[in-house]
């Protein structure tokens, strides 16, 4: 998913990824940027992804890991935005507080991607071995 990032913007995106006990993450994945300096905020280029451990299926830990990869695309090209008073911003659009998850537009499209990063990704991997 991060091969659409523009190379001249993207010359390193960081991804630290931690699988967590199912009592430390209420989702069953999440995203975030990591900020070192306040300029980033506008240009991540850290993130932080959290994958609850589910050693019985693997398969569900790579599709979660999928969809939070959307994510991170999303940051960093569509101007995805999580604000402290609780809005959102995405594709240059603002959304409220209010908005379910079924709703979310970046949402809608991680869920829509990510079937086809695991298709990639898992073809890729038997492709190896």
């Amino acid at each position: 998913c991060t091969r659409n990032l523009p190379q001249e913007k993207y010359h390193e995106v960081l991804v630290d990824l931690s699988f967590v006990n199912s009592d430390e993450l209420v989702d069953l994945g999440e995203c975030w940027p990591k900020f070192e300096y306040a300029a980033e905020y506008h240009r991540p280029t850290h993130f932080e992804i959290n994958i609850r451990n589910t050693p019985d299926n693997p398969f569900l830990m790579i599709k979660i890991l999928c969809h939070e990869l959307v994510h991170v695309r999303q940051f960093c090209t569509d101007g995805l935005r999580f604000y402290l008073n609780g809005k959102y911003k995405f594709k240059k659009v603002k959304y409220t507080e209010d908005l379910e998850y079924d709703d979310m537009p970046w949402e809608i499209e991680a869920n829509e991607e990510m079937e086809q990063i695991m298709f990639d990704f898992l073809q890729k991997l038997w492709n190896i071995y």
